[in-house]
């Protein structure tokens, strides 16, 4: 890691940013991956991008994160600002990770809520009927998300172009989700 710092440190002025983008990548998945400290890593990944917003490498390593992390909203615009770099499966299929991701994330924060509630003797039937509603509405427009995923994933073999997906919409719908 120390090397890393080191030789990014004595060439910073005479490095183009592309290059210093690429050691920042490697000093990042050396501290994600070596010292396990996510927070430190993200930030060497979102310094590698401030030096070239368009560097995709980047992009997926500080999305990893912040699936993991749970910062869903953040992910969402890495998976869409990748998209609009290099068109691929690969950030439809991000998107249906975070979707999944943001879901079960919800289901366990109304199960430790149900939990509380019924702990305290507070839940009520009409709580659980408006609850039950809210999430047949998040399974509903999980459906749909995931209609909208399955889309992207056959762009490429079934004759569609990235063109002919409204990816605006579907990462609205995402957003929606989370």
């Amino acid at each position: 890691m120390a090397l890393y710092e080191a030789h990014q440190a004595a060439g910073a002025a005479n490095r183009a940013p592309a290059e210093q983008s690429r050691l920042l990548l490697r000093m990042g998945q050396a501290i994600e991956e070596g010292l396990r400290d996510a927070a430190r890593a993200a930030a060497t990944y979102r310094s590698a991008l401030e030096l070239d917003p368009a560097f995709v490498p980047a992009l997926r390593r500080l999305r990893g994160i912040c699936i993991a992390t749970g910062a869903f909203a953040e992910a969402i615009d890495l998976a869409a600002r990748e998209a609009a770099l290099a068109p691929s499966p690969e950030p439809a299929a991000a998107l249906v990770e975070i979707g999944e991701r943001a879901l079960a994330t919800r289901r366990r924060l109304l199960d430790a809520t149900v939990a509380m509630l019924e702990r305290d003797g507070l839940l009520d039937l009409k709580v659980v009927d408006i609850t039950r509603e809210i999430g047949m509405a998040e399974l509903d427009r999980l459906t749909r998300l995931v209609d909208d995923i399955d889309l992207l994933a056959t762009v490429e073999g079934d004759g569609f172009t990235m063109t002919d997906v409204d990816l605006a919409a579907l990462t609205a719908r995402i957003g929606e989700l989370v």
